[in-house]
């Protein structure tokens, strides 16, 4: 079962070797496709995800932020088809909000395919809001990254939460030219 771990309890060697795991991965998969001019970078909203074009979230800006939040009402934090030589993984979340709504993170493949969902409210609580999964998520070239968020209350500014993630993309595209 993928369990999300509080960043209280994982070193950061631990978080480092992880994030090795994952690159090493998704670079391989890719080579695997026949892509081996890749880059590794953090996850961006916008750019890697489009959280924020037609959501209600900050449009077209990389940050992370969802739309107005609905009690018991699940909301479509991503929903974005990837292109056949982009790679993600999603290793974790981070609570970046005084007073969060969403109780319970859904990511899928697809809008059916559950790869898990994770309970957030283990790690409202801890010392630091983030918390990782040694079982990572990840989504392959044409794969759709879908995420739900799951909220407890309404909330009209909606949350703060960071989807803590790794993407492979070709050198020279979107962001990274070398």
């Amino acid at each position: 079962m993928r369990k999300l771990i509080p960043a209280s309890l994982v070193t950061p060697s631990m978080v480092d070797e992880l994030r090795m795991r994952i690159q090493v991965d998704l670079l391989a998969e890719a080579a695997r496709k026949g892509f081996t001019d890749m880059v590794v970078t953090d996850l961006l909203p916008f750019t890697d995800l489009n959280i924020g074009a037609a959501i209600g979230g900050t449009t077209n800006q990389d940050y992370w932020h969802s739309a107005a939040l609905t009690a018991n009402t699940p909301l479509v934090y991503a929903n974005h088809a990837l292109d056949e030589n982009e790679f993600v993984a999603i290793y974790g979340v981070a609570i970046d909000d005084a007073n969060p709504a969403t109780r319970t993170l859904k990511l899928q493949r697809g809008a059916a395919s559950i790869l898990a969902e994770w309970n957030l409210q283990e790690i409202y609580c801890d010392t630091m809001p983030i918390g990782y999964c040694e079982e990572y998520v990840k989504w392959l070239g044409t794969d759709t990254v879908y995420v739900e968020l799951l909220p407890e209350v309404t909330k009209a500014g909606g949350d703060k939460l960071v989807l803590v993630g790794l993407t492979a993309i070709p050198k020279g595209t979107k962001r990274l030219t070398k």
